[in-house]
């Protein structure tokens, strides 16, 4: 019986470093590492990783946003 081989996909990930704003001079930062896809949509930033996990913060407590693209193998292009 022959064992199924998938090809690995070329598609990009990013880490993301989101800074927030919770208080006049305080910052919370979050990372995120292997990141598939993020938008902002209605006032609101979106983060999915992988598939299942999906993060959401509010764009006007964003203070910034700092990415990072790497392919599969981990490599920072």
């Amino acid at each position: 019986m022959e064992q199924k081989v998938t090809k690995k996909t070329k598609k990009q990930l990013w880490s993301l470093y989101v800074f927030i704003r919770t208080g006049e001079r305080t910052f919370r930062k979050y990372l995120y590492l292997n990141v598939i896809q993020f938008y902002q949509e209605e006032g609101l930033l979106h983060i999915i990783v992988d598939k299942d996990e999906k993060h959401i913060h509010d764009l006007s407590r964003v203070e910034s946003i700092q990415v990072r693209e790497h392919d599969r193998s981990g490599r920072i292009q």
